[in-house]
């Protein structure tokens, strides 16, 4: 895929798909964004 260097923003990416789909574009090079209102989870991240 091409999002090596790409700005991503994942809403709802703590946990569940939006993790996973965070997980995948930071596995492909793109520097990722993360909103959701469980924010003390994305820290850990």
């Amino acid at each position: 895929m091409r999002f090596l260097n790409k700005t991503v923003l994942v809403t709802g990416g703590a946990k569940g798909i939006g993790k996973a789909i965070f997980i995948g574009f930071a596995r492909c090079g793109a520097f990722v964004l993360i909103m959701d209102i469980m924010w003390k989870l994305g820290i850990a991240w």
